[in-house]
């Protein structure tokens, strides 16, 4: 068990990693919030996978228990009214309530939002149960839903209390949601810092094969990356934006496909290969660096999409990402190995033919 932690003053909070973690969760709630009710959201799938845990849990804590549909595209103001309707007719919960997240980026922003909303925001605590959860989204306070116009477009910036990662759930993982998560994983090659792009060049065999404890380790270097930059830029008014590296192509694409049939994580491996395309054609990255990007772009995992989007359809849709100033798509690009930039001085024929090379 190794323990970050996230440095935001008074709403700090510690990241808890390690394996086979579940039996000790109640206790740790309890002692951090001795007088409090607990929620717990979170999915079918779940809920059938992990009978025993939530049984257990529930022993102890006595929490109030909300099962939503699992699938992105129950990332939903509909659902989030659902969870709001539990949350407010059980009897007893109040501002001391905690709300608990169980499950991957879809469970944990929506239930972290309806924290932030009930009773003007009670505590919440993330227990992440994929890959993509644990390196991304359960870290850093962003909550909320999509919407018809765009993804996240909906929600709040509000920290959880505690992040308690058990890499035993990343066993039931199938292949594809796995992929998906590392995907997250894999961006922090591209604005972590060059030791961290040397790490995945050398140990991305050993984590696709999820080889334990090297795994365990690109988890913990992305959680640590990941807290130093919340803790810099909490609201993403400057260098945060670069945990967005792949994703203003990636979030476009799932508008396109209305979040049906294409996970998130398949999205930014297709969106990290238009930023280097892109980074190549707008000049970001130094030639004497191309080489090194040429290497890391081979052993990118890629993915089989379904129809493809037309360009122009894409390419607007990327206007409602949230990184855009008016009207100007703001890109995060790469530049040296390890270090990516913002960057809004790309011309559009540029994107253009990025887009037509990547669903060539």
């Amino acid at each position: 068990m190794q323990e970050l932690r996230v440095e935001l003053a008074d709403r700090s909070y510690p990241i808890v990693l390690g394996g086979e973690m579940a039996a000790g969760l109640p206790k740790r709630l309890i002692d951090m919030f001795p007088d409090a009710r607990f929620a717990l959201v979170t999915n079918t799938t779940l809920k059938d996978l992990y009978r025993d845990h939530l049984s257990s849990w529930k022993s102890q804590l006595q929490f109030v228990e909300h099962v939503m549909p699992d699938g992105e595209e129950y990332k939903s103001l509909e659902c989030w009214r659902e969870i709001l309707a539990t949350l407010l007719t059980t009897r007893g919960l109040d501002r001391r309530s905690v709300v608990c997240a169980f499950g991957g980026g879809v469970v944990g922003d929506i239930a972290g939002f309806a924290a932030a909303s009930f009773l003007r925001g009670v505590n919440y605590v993330q227990i992440p149960t994929t890959l993509l959860a644990m390196v991304d989204s359960s870290v850093g306070g962003k909550t909320g839903v999509n919407h018809a116009s765009g993804k996240n477009r909906i929600g709040a910036f509000f920290q959880p209390r505690l992040v308690w990662a058990d890499t035993e759930y990343l066993t039931t993982l199938q292949e594809r949601e796995f992929l998906a998560g590392y995907a997250e994983l894999f961006k922090y090659a591209f604005i972590g810092g060059e030791d961290m792009f040397a790490f995945v060049m050398s140990r991305h065999d050993a984590m696709l094969a999820r080889e334990p404890e090297i795994l365990t380790e690109g988890i913990r270097r992305s959680m640590q990356i990941k807290a130093r930059v919340v803790s810099q830029d909490e609201k993403e008014s400057g260098m945060r934006a670069l945990l967005n590296y792949g994703h203003t192509f990636g979030h476009s694409l799932e508008r396109s496909f209305k979040y049906a049939g294409i996970l998130h994580g398949e999205a930014v491996l297709w969106g990290m290969a238009c930023a280097c395309d892109l980074g190549k054609r707008a000049g970001t990255i130094p030639a004497e660096h191309i080489s090194a990007y040429d290497a890391i772009c081979k052993i990118m995992p890629t993915v089989q999409l379904p129809a493809r989007p037309p360009v122009d359809e894409l390419y607007q849709g990327m206007f409602t990402d949230k990184k855009t100033h008016g009207a100007t798509i703001r890109f995060v690009l790469p530049a040296q190995p390890g270090t990516s930039i913002i960057t809004s001085d790309v011309a559009t024929e540029d994107v253009l033919a990025t887009l037509e090379n990547a669903l060539a």
